[in-house]
């Protein structure tokens, strides 16, 4: 059984029902939050992973619910999960892939934009049409920038001043 140390004292991964009592840990992240490996279940060995927040969880339920790649491992068999990032954006495993096939995977988990950004950027979609409406307004209007002309250089150089 597979456990994890937190410098002063053991704590167990836990067990998957139905199998042996094996698990295996390969890999951790930096802050200890998230462990991966193996276990084995009455279907067989499975990838493991187990976070502090959750506990022991089969790999492909939690890439399905915690990181939303239901669709892309459907059909899949993930028996192992051999590496996770330090910051537990990343894994890397083995399984058993749709057509019967062994293969390695590996899984990025990508930003996903908080509700309030949908906000932000909507408002600023709104915005920039607003200003796009105005402008168009005051195009055939004369402005005091038409009648403006700039000074530059050491010689004073005039030059006339252009409308955006």
């Amino acid at each position: 059984m597979a456990v994890i140390w937190n410098g002063t004292s053991f704590t167990s991964l836990g067990d998957f029902a139905g199998g042996a009592v094996h698990a295996t840990a390969f890999d951790i992240s930096a802050d200890g939050s998230l462990v991966v490996g193996y276990g084995t279940t009455a279907a067989g060995q499975r990838g493991l992973v187990w976070s502090q927040a959750l506990g022991l969880m089969d790999a492909a339920t939690f890439l399905a619910t915690q990181w939303n790649l239901g669709i892309e491992f459907a059909g899949w068999t993930i028996t192992s999960v051999s590496g996770v990032s330090a910051n537990h954006l990343w894994m890397t495993g083995s399984g058993i892939n749709p057509l019967g096939q062994t293969q390695s995977w590996s899984a990025t988990l990508t930003a996903v934009p908080e509700p309030s950004s949908y906000l932000m950027l909507g408002i600023g979609l709104l915005m920039s049409a607003i200003g796009l409406k105005m402008s168009r307004k005051k195009k055939n209007k004369v402005t005091l920038m038409d009648k403006m002309f700039f000074l530059s250089g050491e010689r004073s150089t005039v030059y006339p001043a252009y409308r955006s």
